[in-house]
């Protein structure tokens, strides 16, 4: 009889878990699924349902509900008010941002899938391990929380007055909601999943490179990727608080300056292992070669000249000596400058402009809310 009619899980000859609780970046996650059905090309989808699930695809089910544009615009534009320059704007900028979610799901697996060989190189255990570390960044885990919060909304939603007037109009807008709670989870949940795998990662025996090839021993790739996986998070928090000044309310900020200061730690968190083990390495090798060089220096102390002379032999010993000392020193020097986080100065420099970008949206929008009260 064939396990797949024993209710057995398959699993991978690495040992990892083959259900669809447990897909790693080489499968495409469950709302990149849901895009790849259109049969176009991934930006072009992504441009689609980013339209769909804003302004317009709630408009479009507000007209065929009330006939009128005014009115659905006034629902699915300016929540209720009037449509102002403003709330078009608000409008407009999510349906970037839905885009910029939707773009983001597929490039921090694709970033992952592309680092795949350089991340195996550093694993003692090889694919296994990357596999391991990765396995639930395309999992179904998004979908069934999805379904569970658009259930209870949707509940409380139909047993409302509003929903009482949407009737059967609510099925459409609910699988909207549905779809777009599922593409922010997805991106959420490829940006929690991709970090942690980074994390658990760096607490594993890791290959590094020798400091003398370089200083980063290998690891500039982590940083990096630490670095796109923020980038994105914050381009995102970034454009929503730009809207939200145009047409929107202080909890949005306030909601948005939480989220901000999660992802600064999130940001360094998955690389603490790997500090720790790099860390140890420029302990380890300052002290190796300052210990050879403090011989060295006793060697050549041993050797000094006699008041008569040096016989030619000597000579020829000190010169080797003093060579010696010469790279001693410049080892030393290499490994003075090994670095303790897997980035250099450039990432950082990006990184903090990133946080800072979005802080004066932040102090921007806080001071437009004290200045309307």
């Amino acid at each position: 009889m064939g396990l797949e009619h024993t209710g057995v899980r398959r699993a991978t000859a690495d040992g990892t878990d083959a259900s669809r609780w447990a897909r790693g970046p080489e499968k495409p996650t469950p709302f990149e699924t849901v895009l790849d059905s259109l049969r176009l090309p991934y930006v072009l989808a992504a441009f689609v349902f980013a339209n769909l699930l804003a302004a317009p695809g709630f408009l479009v089910v507000e007209f065929v509900r009330t006939g009128s544009w005014d009115a659905a615009a006034r629902i699915a534009v300016a929540n209720g008010g009037d449509v102002t320059w403003e709330w078009m704007a608000n409008a407009a900028l999510f349906v970037l941002v839905d885009f910029l979610v939707f773009l983001g799901v597929r490039a921090m697996r694709v970033w992952l899938v592309s680092a795949k060989d350089e991340l195996v190189a550093l694993c003692p255990e090889g694919e296994p391990a990357y596999r391991h570390v990765f396995r639930f960044t395309s999992a179904m885990w998004p979908v069934v929380i999805s379904a569970g919060l658009e259930l209870i909304s949707g509940v409380g939603l139909a047993l409302s007055d509003s929903g009482r007037r949407e009737g059967l109009f609510l099925i459409p807008l609910e699988i909207l909601r549905f779809l777009l709670t599922l593409g922010i989870l997805n991106f959420v949940w490829m940006y929690a999943t991709g970090l942690l795998g980074l994390y658990e990662l760096g607490k594993r025996p890791l290959r590094l490179k020798s400091y003398r090839e370089d200083s980063l021993l290998g690891t500039r790739l982590i940083g990096q990727l630490s670095l796109r996986f923020a980038f994105s998070y914050y381009a995102v928090l970034l454009i929503v608080l730009v809207a939200n000044s145009f047409a929107g309310d202080l909890s949005t900020a306030l909601t948005v300056a939480v989220f901000a200061a999660i992802g600064i730690p999130m940001f360094f968190l998955p690389l603490s292992g790997i500090r720790r083990k790099m860390t140890e390495v420029k302990r380890r090798e300052l002290s190796a070669v300052r210990a050879r060089f403090v011989q060295a220096v006793a060697d050549l102390r041993e050797d000094d000249p006699q008041p008569e002379g040096e016989p030619l032999a000597l000579v020829d010993r000190r010169l080797r000596q003093m060579t010696s000392l010469q790279v001693l020193e410049m080892e030393i020097r290499d490994a003075t400058n090994i670095r303790t986080w897997p980035y250099d100065s450039r990432i950082l420099g990006q990184l903090t402009i990133i946080v800072l970008s979005v802080t004066a949206a932040m102090i921007t929008r806080l001071l437009i809310n004290a200045f309307r009260l």
